[in-house]
């Protein structure tokens, strides 16, 4: 998919394939995101799924980056990213954690599909395979939790009270909506940059979006 929020550049066939491994080679974390503002991207295979997966996995690693946790989580040794429900992101985001930190910290990256299984967190991925119906049993479980983990949805139709973020496509870009007021409720503190990529709930952007979807 063609993407521009955090997207990478692209000019040839070899660089799409290592589209990844390209952007985790970045010196520092603002001229990454500067170059993922600013660069579209045209090559075929980012209108594949994995290239939209990529963009979202390398959204998420700033999401961690550019929020800052509570304190009571700096005990923990790893950071845990965790993909509910089945993904092509789940291979991307092993990528980045083979190779980056966030919080100085390793990045663990976990796979479950059974509400049960959910591990303590960091940031939780809702995949879109997941049944809607089943959004809120997941979100009223995390609730329980004393760390309540950042939770990023798919995509914008899974968007509901107690979502924190969704990604979504708009003219061929991955954007992503951001519910600063709920992130902050959590205990979580956004990065003034992080608030200025996102769209608000009750954006004319996003609601037009929504309409259009």
């Amino acid at each position: 998919m063609h993407n521009s929020s955090l997207t990478t550049p692209a000019s040839t066939a070899p660089c799409r394939r290592s589209a990844i491994r390209g952007l985790l080679n970045i010196g520092t974390l603002l001229l990454f995101w500067t170059i993922c503002i600013t660069v579209n991207c045209h090559a075929a295979n980012e209108k594949s799924r994995s290239g939209e997966y990529n963009l979202k996995a390398v959204n998420i690693y700033g999401f961690g980056n550019y929020i800052r946790w509570p304190e009571y989580t700096k005990i923990r040794t790893d950071f845990v990213i965790t993909v509910y429900g089945d993904s092509p992101i789940l291979g991307a985001l092993q990528i980045i954690a083979s190779k980056k930190k966030i919080a100085n910290k390793p990045i663990v990256v976990k796979s479950v599909t059974s509400i049960s299984d959910i591990p303590q967190s960091e940031i939780l991925f809702i995949s879109e395979s997941v049944p809607q119906g089943e959004i809120s049993k997941i979100l009223e479980h995390t609730a329980l939790s004393r760390s309540k983990p950042l939770i990023v949805a798919d995509t914008p139709r899974m968007f509901q009270t107690g979502i924190d973020i969704a990604f979504c496509v708009i003219e061929d870009r991955v954007r992503f909506v951001l519910d600063a007021e709920n992130v902050n409720r959590n205990g979580l503190t956004i990065d003034a940059k992080l608030l200025r990529l996102g769209m608000a709930p009750d954006s004319p952007e996003f609601q037009q979006h929504l309409v259009a979807d």
